[in-house]
This record gives structure tokens, sequence and C-alpha cells, in this order.
């Protein structure tokens, strides 16, 4: 094994894998390099890697940070110390504690905890041996809950596919029969430029909800008419739903303006990241066919870069809108 090869190991890379048809593959030198410079050890020279293997065996010698363990387990330190050591549980109590030859009793008591001993200072997670569940919360009575994809949801007014106005109103519905919950399809962000991504499993963002279930009638637009199919045509149906947005949004503007703004500045710098990039990929996806930033010119790959920026104030109308969304 080169050194090279011997660092990215002892960094906690996988150099070589087996890919899902069986294939072996190797992650080439100039990739390991890239990661390892971006991870804090240097590897361009012989000498560099020398330098950063002593830096991580010095800091293994140090023994672990932060350690991840199961309720009831025995904890092991990277190290072989003994001795006493104090035990903080995440409400603040503390417990004196042995640590034996690097071993510390078992933790009965979930939670993000910290060990004191000597000099050092390990972050303890320990996490229950199960998650969780519904039947923990209400043990003495079974629930029942619908299933629903969101798109989906008919409702009296015709659309072409459902939305969070039909999802609040099926919730009421079932609510009516009794049912206890609602588990509903993904609501992340999609590519509202681009029709052909409508899966609800392959989002921009999940951080985001997806505009498209926005409701224009909810701003005084008309219904997506009579004539919608029995079956959604997402390619005729996203560029329909994201026109009558846009003409909502243009006509509610002057009245939403205030809490519109509010809301951009409760957003922060996440929300204008978030619309500037729906604003670039449907400029892009429009200008070039272009349908992911990989294959934007590379001065617009950095959304601080100046080129960006000189885009989102030539199209600050497109960003507000995508904001809106």
């Amino acid at each position: 094994m080169s050194s090279l090869r011997t660092l990215a190991v002892a960094a906690g890379l996988q150099p070589e894998w087996q890919d899902a048809a069986g294939r072996r593959q190797t992650v080439t030198d100039g990739a390991l390099q890239a990661i390892l410079d971006c991870l804090g050890h240097p590897s361009k020279s012989e000498k560099q890697i020398a330098e950063s293997l002593a830096a991580i065996e010095a800091r293994d010698a140090r023994g672990v940070r932060f350690l991840s363990v199961d309720v009831g387990d025995p904890i092991r330190l990277t190290s072989k110390v003994s001795g006493r050591a104090e035990l903080t549980f995440e409400d603040g109590t503390t417990r004196s504690v042995t640590v034996d030859n690097g071993e510390l009793s078992p933790i009965s008591q979930s939670g993000y905890h910290m060990l004191e001993i000597d000099d050092k200072v390990i972050d303890l997670l320990v996490a229950p041996c199960r998650c969780y569940t519904i039947a923990d919360a209400l043990p003495r009575r079974k629930l029942w809950a619908p299933a629903v994809q969101i798109p989906s949801l008919r409702t009296d007014v015709p659309k072409a596919f459902g939305d969070f106005v039909s999802l609040a109103d099926a919730a009421r519905a079932f609510g009516q029969c009794g049912a206890d919950a609602l588990a509903i399809s993904p609501t992340h962000a999609l590519f509202p430029a681009d029709a052909s991504r409508y899966s609800p499993y392959a989002p921009s963002s999940r951080q985001f909800l997806n505009g498209l279930y926005g409701d224009p009638a909810a701003f005084g637009a008309t219904s997506d008419g009579r004539d919608v199919p029995e079956l959604i045509d997402w390619h005729a149906a996203i560029p329909e739903r994201l026109a009558r947005l846009h003409n909502s949004f243009d006509q509610a503007l002057p009245q939403i303006e205030e809490t519109l703004t509010a809301f951009r500045r409760q957003g922060g710098d996440d929300l204008e990241r978030h619309a500037e990039f729906d604003a670039l990929h449907a400029h892009f996806l429009a200008t070039t066919h272009a349908r992911g930033w990989q294959q934007w010119p590379v001065d617009y790959h950095n959304p601080a870069s100046p080129t960006v920026r000189r885009f989102v104030a030539e199209h600050a109308d497109d960003v507000t809108f995508y904001i809106f969304l």
C-alpha cells in the first residue's frame, strides 16, 4: 500500500470498495489528495504525508473526544487509562465513576453526557436500544391512520393534482372519521421549472417545501378548470400550476408585500440561496437545457461569486417570486 493510501485509511477513508454490480472500484490518487486536503491532512508530497500521519497518530494517542454507545453496553475508551472520573449527564446531574483499564461501566440513561478524566473531556452519546414508538406513547389503545400521496388527493374543486389545501380537507375528513393521524408523501422542495422532475423522493432541498403544492385560488385565482384529466399529466400540469402561481403572485404582491418581506427576513440566507438557486435553475434550463448546477458555467457554482450576485440583482423579481413560492 502506498503512503498516500496508508494516510487515507488512517484518516478514515475507504480507497477501495465494491459497487452494486459487484465491480471493485478504486479512488484515484488525485481524489484522495483532494479529500485529505479538505479534511486538514495535506498529502501533496511524501513530507506532507509523513507529517499528516504523525498528526493523526498523535491525535489518536490522546484518545477520542466522542463516543457513541447503546444504553446498557460496556464503554471502552481508546486509551487504557484507569482512575476516578466525573460523569455529567445531559440533565446536569453528576456522578463519580471508575474507569478501569479504559473501560467504564454501562450507562442506563440515554442522552448526551460528558466524561471528565484527568485533563481529558469525552462526549458520550448514549442511545436507546430502539426508537420511541406509538405503542410507547399510547400503550392502552389501538390507533389508526391512513396514508396518502398528496398529488392523488381530489376535492370538489377540479385540480390537476392535489395540493396543501386538498391535504387540509383530507385531514379534516379523516379526523371527523376518528383517525388519529395522517401519513403523507414527502413535501420537500423540487425543481419547479423542470416538469420532468416531479418525484417527491428526489428533492432539491429537504429544508424547504414544495411550492407547487400551493393553491393559486388562495390568492384569488380561478381553479384549474373543468377539463382536468383523470390521470396526472405532470408535463402539462406543472407548467400550468407554476404559471397560475406566478399570476397570483403578481396580482397579490401589493397586498402581501409586508408579510412576504417579514417571511424573507425570517428565512435568512438559507431561504435567499434557495430562491436564487431556483431562479438560476429556471434560467439555465430555459437557455441551455441544463438540468443541474453541474452543467452551469463554473462562475455560477459559488452563490457568493460576483457573477451570481450580478445575476441576482438583474433578476430580483424572479428571486422574489421563488421566495413567495
